[in-house]
């Protein structure tokens, strides 16, 4: 039995000698068949999960890993149930720098500031750019520095985080139009450097493995732009991806094709998959940028910056990126519990 772990040393490196009792409870998820239950009791597989570390004493209240399990498409789903301690609330043990702001435009110039911070001196910048709403205001922010000469972007090389699986090239909402429309074309950049995950191929899946490979060979992205769904998804990578998930493609929730359909004439226009760079792509990056506005991302912000690291959040998973900076307006934080610590540092 082979396995592949994400997510453990942020876990293990947040042991302080508390000597918590960790019950494990197990599931396994096969993306052809769907859900199964995996005994409890199966100790075969316990011992395996203990011989590689994976039951450890930690002081989160609950802990998910994703890995990646062969032969077959199996990923397993293990959530730690702690008795004592609950999650962790020591902000300063925590990665993520957060800014509050009074209103979308603001947190559009602020997001900004930090994106040009990433790239600034470099010869060759790589951005990765998200889609959707939310970042709308930091690409408008850019766009007026690169009006006012205080930004040059049209030697930067760029990589969307996803796309539709099927959806046309020419259709207003594929993320190539999108990415044409709101970035490339408003920041100068050069449209051949700018790369979008191929929808449309015949083999979905060895596309999305070379766009993987694309982003290595090009050294790296520099400052990943996120926005983040309703339910925690960063790019499309719902609940329950794996943490060690690379490009990949990825069947949306009913949620978010419904959050998405606003961009339609109706829900059933809404594609069921999509391309999207994974978690752990994500997570290569040097610096990420995430932003959001609204009342409907509040949940979804705590559950990221203040709940433990868990795969029914998959932007949680960002606590232990060596460098993110999330920005976000009032309503958007309205749900964080340490909002105004956050607005003193």
């Amino acid at each position: 039995m082979v396995a592949t772990i994400a997510l453990i040393d942020g876990a293990i490196a947040s042991h302080r000698g508390d000597e918590t009792a960790v019950l494990g409870h197990f599931q396994l998820v096969d993306d052809a068949i769907g859900r199964r239950g995996f005994e409890d009791e199966d100790l075969e597989y316990r011992q395996f999960l203990v011989d590689r570390g994976l039951l450890q004493r930690s002081p989160r209240s609950e802990i998910e890993h994703s890995c990646s399990q062969l032969p077959g498409t199996l990923t397993a789903v293990l959530a730690f149930e702690v008795e004592k301690y609950p999650a962790s609330s020591n902000l300063e043990e925590r990665n993520v720098d957060v800014i509050i702001c009074r209103d979308r435009e603001k947190v559009g110039e602020v997001a900004a500031q930090y994106v040009a911070a990433g790239v600034e001196g470099k010869d060759l910048p790589v951005l990765g750019f998200a889609t959707g709403s939310s970042p709308l205001g930091l690409y408008e922010a850019l766009a007026r520095r690169v009006a006012d000469g205080s930004l040059k972007l049209s030697h930067a090389r760029g990589f969307a985080l996803d796309e539709y699986v099927g959806i046309p090239l020419e259709h207003p909402e594929s993320y190539h139009a999108v990415i044409r429309r709101t970035v490339v074309e408003p920041l100068g950049l050069d449209p051949a450097l700018v790369r979008v995950p191929d929808g449309l191929a015949e083999d979905v899946d060895a596309a999305a493995a070379r766009y993987d490979a694309d982003i290595v060979a090009a050294g790296g992205i520099d400052v990943q732009i996120l926005g983040i769904g309703a339910n925690g998804h960063i790019g499309f990578n719902e609940p329950f991806t794996s943490f060690g998930s690379i490009t990949h493609k990825v069947a949306l929730t009913e949620r978010t094709r419904s959050d998405n359909a606003r961009f339609f004439d109706s829900l059933e226009q809404v594609p069921t998959h999509a391309v999207s760079q994974g978690l752990a792509t994500i997570m290569r990056s040097r610096r990420a940028v995430l932003v959001a506005s609204g009342s409907c991302k509040a949940e979804a912000i705590a559950a990221m910056i203040e709940g433990p690291v868990a795969a029914r959040c998959p932007a949680s998973l960002l606590q232990f990126h060596p460098d993110v900076v999330v920005v976000v307006d009032e309503a958007a934080a309205e749900q964080l519990q340490h909002r105004e610590h956050f607005r003193t540092v």
